[in-house]
């Protein structure tokens, strides 16, 4: 069974900064994350907030089966509503594929490229507004929170 976790930001932080491979010194962050049989298999950082305006958002999961839709609405819930965010902000490389093809899905929408802003490639800046996310129309079925 898949468990949300919250209230465990420096162990979710810690283990999305090592999937995406960037340094896990987040500042003034939270940090959400689902478990299997008491394993991360995916964590999300919100970082980057501004009162009333905006927050960044980076993902990390493992396999195919770490997203569902009740998960999808703990984070928008908690950016858009309880941070009172108007847009959430995402960035991905261009070389990851896959990434933008799921981030895309989700209903983010592509605003910029900074060339060569990746290792590989571009950095594409994409955002969700909180007028566009039908995420929030969802409601949760039988969540656990640990």
């Amino acid at each position: 069974m898949r468990t949300i976790v919250t209230g465990q930001k420096e162990r979710v932080g810690k283990w999305t900064a090592e999937h995406i491979g960037c340094g896990s010194d987040w500042r003034d962050y939270e940090a959400m994350g689902v478990e299997k049989d008491g394993e991360l298999i995916a964590g999300v950082v919100f970082d980057d907030y501004v009162e009333n305006t905006r927050c960044a958002m980076h993902c990390a999961g493992v396999g195919k089966n770490w997203l569902s839709k009740e998960f999808l609405f703990v984070l928008f819930d908690y950016a858009f509503r309880q941070l009172g965010c108007k847009v959430v902000v995402l960035t991905v490389d261009s070389e990851n594929t896959d990434s933008v093809k799921f981030i895309s899905h989700l209903g983010f929408e592509e605003k910029c490229r900074i060339e060569g802003g990746s290792p590989a490639g571009d950095l594409i800046i994409f955002t969700m507004r909180r007028v566009n996310c039908h995420w929030l129309k969802r409601k949760t079925k039988e969540l656990q929170h640990g």
